[in-house]
C-alpha cells in the first residue's frame, strides 16, 4: 500500500525494472478460506419493446426497492425495472425531444447515442447524450436541466479545462450529494504526449460550474505517451464507499483511492494470479486490424464496485487469450472473465475463474442482495431473450 498527496501522485513504486515494478503486491485476507459464494437468480418477463441485456444502464434503491433503468438505442427511450419485486415499471420515450432524432439505433456510435444513464431517484435521471448534451429529467420527461458539454472546454481564472464525458461501462457519472455535483472524466485533445493535468471534474448543477480535482492517470501512462491501444480508460464505478471514491484503469491491476476529507490518495494492489496485470504497450501501428489483436492479447480490468451490505469490493477483468488459435482466431469473446473480491482494507478475499461463455463483462452492478451479473454472453447456449435475467453472487463467511 502506499498514500501519495493528490496534488502530486508521485507513486514511487521500487521493484524490478520492467513493466511489472508499476504493479503492487496484493495482499491476502486472513481469513479468506472462509469464504463462500451463493448463487441466486432472478428473472423478470419482458414486454414488448425492452430488452434482456441492457449495455448503458444505472442502479438505485428507492423507498427499500431496486431498480434498474437501461438506455433502449433500438426504441430510444429508457426501460424502468424493479429489481426487488422482479416487474417492469414502465418506459421514458426520448423521442419528443430534438436531441434524439437522429441516433444510432445500433448503438455502436457512442457519439449519437446515449453514452451514461444515472437515476437518482424517480425526479432525477441523467442522461449523457454522445457526451455533447447532458440532461436530467424526470419519469415524465420533464426536462430539468440541459448542459452542453464542450461549453466548458477552455480557460477561467488562470486555470485550464477539458470537457466532462462519462461512459456507463467504464467512467461511470458519480452523484456527490455534499456538493450537489456529478463526477465525471475530464478530457483534453491532446494529439501528441499526453499532459499530466486532472482527469478528474466535478461539474456544479446548481450555477453550472466545474472543479478538477486532483487525480490523474497513473504514471505508466503518461511513460508510454497514452499508447494503450484500446484499453487506456479510467474506470469509476457506480457503487461507491461514502467519503471515498474508488478509481482504476483498465491497463493495469493497481487500485486507487480517494479520500474527500484528507485529498489523499492510496493506492493498493490488486494484482491477479490467474492473468498478466499490465498491459503491453502498442508499438507502430501499420494495419487496423493490430488495435483488435492488441486488445485480445492484453488483460482489461473493469470498475471495483463497493458493496456496503457486506463491507466488500468487487473487481472483474478479462484475461489476456492469443489471437492466433491454430487455423483460427480467438475474439474478445473468448477471453476468461475473473472475479475478485477484497475486503475494506483491499486485501484478496477470493479470486475465481467465472464460468466460460455464461457472463457479460459489462452488465454487473451491486445491490444489497449481492453482486448482480447477467448470463447474457453471447455465446451462453442458455441465454433467454424473453426475460430480463441477472444471477446474484453473495459472497458469506
Amino acid at each position: 500500500m502506499l498514500k501519495a498527496l493528490g496534488a502530486s501522485l508521485l507513486l514511487l513504486i521500487l521493484v524490478a525494472c520492467n513493466n511489472n515494478r508499476y504493479i503492487l503486491p496484493v495482499k491476502r485476507s486472513g481469513g479468506s478460506g472462509r469464504y463462500h459464494i451463493n448463487i441466486d437468480s432472478i428473472r423478470i418477463p419482458l414486454p414488448p419493446h425492452t430488452l434482456h441485456q441492457y449495455f448503458t444502464f444505472s442502479v438505485t434503491a428507492i423507498d427499500g426497492e431496486d431498480f434498474f433503468i437501461g438506455y433502449n438505442a433500438a426504441d430510444v427511450q429508457l426501460d424502468i425495472f424493479n429489481l426487488s419485486r422482479q416487474t417492469f415499471v414502465r418506459r421514458i420515450a426520448l423521442t419528443a425531444h430534438h436531441s434524439f432524432t437522429d441516433l444510432d439505433k445500433k448503438d455502436q456510435d457512442k457519439s449519437r447515442s446515449v453514452t451514461d444513464v444515472l437515476m437518482i431517484n424517480f425526479d432525477s435521471i441523467f442522461i449523457n447524450l454522445g457526451n455533447k448534451r447532458l440532461l436530467l429529467i424526470d419519469t415524465a420527461f420533464n426536462r430539468k436541466l440541459d448542459i452542453e458539454l464542450s461549453s466548458f472546454r477552455g480557460h477561467e481564472k488562470g486555470r485550464s479545462y477539458g470537457m466532462p464525458i462519462s461512459y456507463s461501462h467504464s467512467f461511470k457519472m458519480t452523484w456527490y450529494a455534499s456538493q450537489h455535483s456529478l463526477l465525471m472524466h475530464q478530457v483534453f485533445n491532446d494529439r501528441a504526449q499526453p499532459a499530466r493535468r486532472p482527469a478528474f471534474v466535478l461539474l456544479n448543477l446548481v450555477d453550472t460550474s466545474i472543479k478538477s480535482l486532483p487525480l490523474y492517470y497513473s504514471d505508466i501512462f503518461y511513460e508510454r505517451k497514452g499508447n494503450m491501444g484500446m484499453l487506456g480508460q479510467i474506470n469509476v464505478g457506480e457503487q461507491q464507499q461514502q467519503g471515498h471514491l474508488t478509481y482504476n484503469f483498465a491497463y493495469e491491476s493497481n487500485i486507487y483511492q480517494y479520500n474527500e476529507r484528507t485529498q489523499y490518495v492510496t493506492v493498493y494492489g490488486g494484482k491477479s494470479s490467474l492473468s498478466r496485470n499490465i498491459v503491453q504497450p502498442m508499438g507502430e501501428i501499420t494495419e487496423d486490424a493490430e488495435w483488435r489483436i492488441h486488445f485480445i492479447e492484453n488483460p482489461q480490468f473493469f470498475p471495483v464496485l463497493y458493496d456496503a451490505q457486506r463491507h466488500l469490493y468487487y473487481r472483474l477483468h478479462l484475461r489476456e487469450i492469443n489471437y492466433e488459435n491454430g487455423k483460427y482466431f480467438h475474439s474478445v469473446l473468448d477471453k476468461a472473465l475473473i472475479l475478485m473480491v477484497f475486503n475494506e482494507a483491499f486485501e484478496l478475499v477470493n479470486e475465481t475463474m467465472l464460468p466460460a461463455n455464461t457472463y457479460a463483462s459489462y452488465s454487473w452492478f451491486v445491490t444489497s442482495k449481492g453482486l448482480y451479473i447477467s448470463p447474457t454472453h453471447r455465446k451462453n447456449e442458455n441465454d433467454d431473450a424473453s426475460a430480463l435475467r441477472f444471477n446474484i453472487l453473495n459472497i458469506q463467511l
